[in-house]
């Protein structure tokens, strides 16, 4: 029966709600955004890529060498360095709250069966290393429809929607 069982879940799952993974570079939009809507950083913000960025006791890599940039190159570049200090400088309380604000503690609410919600550490939990690593995407794990709906409220004036399943 627990075989059974198994395969039939595993026949009807739903990746895109069921699953979650870490979203790497497609959270720098989400970092960027609340940094910005912070007002922890601005257009006039720069931050320095040498190919890694030391925090704690890490070095943690860049895939490129990218010098001095705003947050829109260091978004554009996919700079993992420039995220991280962007996560820094907003703070974890700060950061955590625009997590929030994206949807990420709650499921989306959409209307399918099986849907399972993100990990995601609490500020008061969140060292500096987990900081800068969500600041690009890792150390956070969320579902595929989760980052949709972050990511398409940016093009939305900021508002969350509800997903909704239509013929």
């Amino acid at each position: 029966p627990e075989e059974q069982t198994d395969y039939l879940s595993s026949m009807w799952k739903i990746s895109a709600v069921s699953d979650i993974y870490e979203p790497g570079s497609t959270f720098k939009l989400i970092a960027a955004a609340s940094a910005l809507e912070s007002g922890s950083a601005d257009g006039g913000s720069r931050y320095y890529c040498d190919g890694s960025i030391h925090v704690g006791n890490y070095n943690l890599r860049c895939m490129g060498v990218h010098g001095m940039q705003s947050i829109v190159e260091a978004v554009g570049n996919s700079c993992n360095p420039a995220m991280a200090q962007v996560a820094l400088d907003m703070g974890a309380e700060t950061f955590y709250s625009y997590i929030d604000m994206f949807g990420f503690n709650d499921k989306t609410g959409v209307d399918l069966p099986g849907e399972t919600n993100s990990i995601v550490k609490s500020p008061y939990n969140m060292g500096d290393v987990d900081l800068a690593t969500t600041g690009y995407g890792q150390g956070i794990a969320v579902t595929p429809l989760q980052i949709l709906c972050a990511v398409n409220s940016l093009g939305n004036h900021g508002v969350l929607m509800k997903p909704k399943l239509v013929d």
